[in-house]
């Protein structure tokens, strides 16, 4: 449920070509994922499910985290005047506003 939350701020990074946001935010993600993974199975006798669900919570709260911060980027930046960054705020904010209703 979490990634899914991230998935409209996902399209309007790749329609502008953002491949540095992705691969910070799905980096952070996936190195916290796998270090709590580790963490877990060799210092606790938790259940491998319940290890792979909690690691897999922390990935999808990440990469939300690190897309809402670019969300909130853009909407900060919203009256700048170049043209093709307005554009894809207002993609942005329709998306937002379509989600809230």
């Amino acid at each position: 449920m979490l990634e899914l939350c991230s998935e409209p701020l996902y399209i309007i990074a790749s329609t502008q070509l953002n491949f540095t946001l992705r691969v910070a935010t799905e980096t952070a993600a996936m190195v916290s994922k796998c270090a709590l993974v580790l963490l877990l199975v060799l210092r606790t006798s938790v259940a491998p499910a319940l290890v792979f669900s909690a690691a897999q919570l922390l990935f999808a709260g990440i990469t939300l985290a690190g897309y809402l911060g670019y969300g909130a980027h853009l909407l900060a930046n919203v009256g700048q005047p170049a043209r093709h960054k307005q554009r894809h705020q207002q993609a942005l904010l329709s998306v937002l506003l379509l989600d809230l209703q």
